[in-house]
């Protein structure tokens, strides 16, 4: 006897034809245009009205799973429009909790107490910690809108104000936002960050890994700058000399050329007068 795989009846009712023996014509196998997505993704639903938890910010859509299928904070931010909240609307208190923590994660690593203030502070820092994920938004994300018009993610891990293990990487003001069918214009931006005791390599040294997060939100930021957006896809960083902790830094980056969907990019990182390192990087804007 055959396999199932070898039974010609099987494989005429795949190929869309009446079962082997069977009379009348042939049956014709219409396949409906259904869209394509990812692997493992979600489809993208729309996106609800975004709901203010109450004593802090954030834009949520309802549910998780609406923004499964979402796969940048830029993107997200064109769902929402204009129901992406001012930067205004941030509390003060939100900013200053982050900051403290941001000076805590590089007082810990440097810290030379003794162990019975270790074991004190663990303890302090434990209730901190149940108290605050007493009240957790969900989705994390926190999206608002800059005065000029920009969506800016509060939340994301290369500078935002919400997130202590964020560099404080603040850039100079951009230009006004080109018009939506304004031909392309590379515009170069420029930032500022110190990294701290937290972000150490070798002695004195920030960790290659930091530098890299530095370039990743730089280059962004240029796309931004030039009225593009997309999620990386390729990072190449070269370094020329170590980047000192505790010392002034200046990045400059900007988007050197769009091929269809892809942005290309490059900068650089300074400290002082010494090139530190340069990068190159791809960003690919997502399909709609």
């Amino acid at each position: 006897m055959g396999s199932a795989d070898g039974d010609p009846r099987r494989h005429g009712r795949l190929r869309g034809g009446p079962p082997a023996g069977a009379a009348g014509p042939p049956r014709v196998l219409v396949r409906r245009n259904r869209p394509r997505r990812r692997c493992g993704a979600r489809p993208l639903r729309p996106v609800r009205r975004p709901v203010r938890r109450p004593g802090g910010p954030g834009v949520v859509s309802g549910s998780p799973d609406d923004l499964a299928g979402v796969g940048s904070a830029s993107r997200l931010g064109e769902l929402l429009g204009d129901r992406v909240p001012p930067a205004s609307s941030i509390p003060a208190a939100a900013i200053t909790l982050a900051d403290a923590a941001r000076d805590l994660l590089d007082a810990v690593v440097a810290t030379d107490v003794d162990e019975a203030t270790r074991e004190r502070l663990a303890s302090v820092l434990r209730d901190v910690a149940a108290e605050l994920r007493s009240a957790r938004r969900e989705p994390v994300i926190v999206l608002v809108r800059e005065a000029d018009g920009r969506v800016n993610n509060l939340t994301q891990a290369g500078c935002g104000p919400l997130n202590p293990r964020a560099p404080v990487l603040r850039f100079d003001p951009f230009p006004p936002p080109p018009e939506p069918e304004a031909a392309f214009r590379s515009v170069e931006v420029t930032g500022h960050v110190t990294l701290d005791e937290s972000f150490g390599g070798g002695p004195g040294r920030a960790h290659g890994g930091a530098v890299a997060t530095i370039f990743d939100e730089a280059l962004g930021r240029a796309n931004v700058a030039a009225g593009l957006s997309g999620m990386t896809v390729a990072l190449e960083v070269r370094f020329r000399a170590g980047a000192p902790l505790g010392v002034p830094l200046r990045v400059t980056a900007r988007c050197d050329r769009v091929e269809g969907r892809k942005r290309f990019t490059s900068g650089e990182l300074w400290a002082g007068e010494t090139l530190v390192a340069e990068a190159t990087a791809v960003y690919v804007i997502e399909r709609t």
